[in-house]
């Protein structure tokens, strides 16, 4: 799968990406709102065999600069829906690259499932700001939901976006 935007591609990952995932995922940028171990090559590897993931890609430069993974969503009963996670590289964090990306790859989604659903730190204003601008409804807050690497306790925001929601808002902006 390929889908084009402006500025970017955003691709299947395939095993020739391992390292330069791999060089996204293990900075200290990335683990500050994930709560993924240090990863190994061999993880990696693994991962894009048994999951979702799919890189963005500059243009122009060729070089990938995030992913946004799709995972089942394990608070849900519900097998049409699917949980979201956006990891940037942090040289390229800010710079709308996300924004931009987001609505290609959620036209793509909603032809497989019914919800996406996000787990945000609450910390995480950026990702918060990014759900909110890309339609995301704000389900709530769970308190002291998680424990990180450090032993830090965070709050997570739950957003989610129905496929209904996604189809009137994209039906709106015409």
């Amino acid at each position: 799968m390929i889908l084009e935007t402006e500025r970017l591609y955003v691709e299947d990952v395939n095993s020739e990406d391992a390292s330069d995932i791999l060089k996204i995922q293990n900075t200290e940028y990335s683990h500050r709102y994930n709560l993924f171990p240090p990863l190994t090559i061999k993880d990696i590897e693994e991962e894009i065999k048994s999951s979702m993931m799919y890189k963005l890609v500059l243009k122009e430069e060729k070089v990938i600069i995030g992913l946004i993974r799709v995972k089942v969503d394990y608070y849900r009963n519900n097998p049409l829906a699917r949980h979201v996670v956006v990891i940037m590289d942090e040289n390229y964090s800010s710079k709308g690259y996300m924004t931009e990306a987001v609505p290609a790859i959620y036209e793509y989604l909603y032809y497989k499932y019914d919800i996406l659903t996000g787990y945000i730190f609450a910390e995480n204003i950026a990702s918060i700001r990014l759900s909110e601008k890309s339609g995301w409804k704000n389900e709530g807050t769970l308190r002291q939901a998680i424990v990180d690497q450090h032993g830090v306790v965070h709050d997570l925001v739950a957003v989610s976006l129905t496929k209904e929601e996604y189809l009137q808002r994209k039906s709106s902006k015409r």
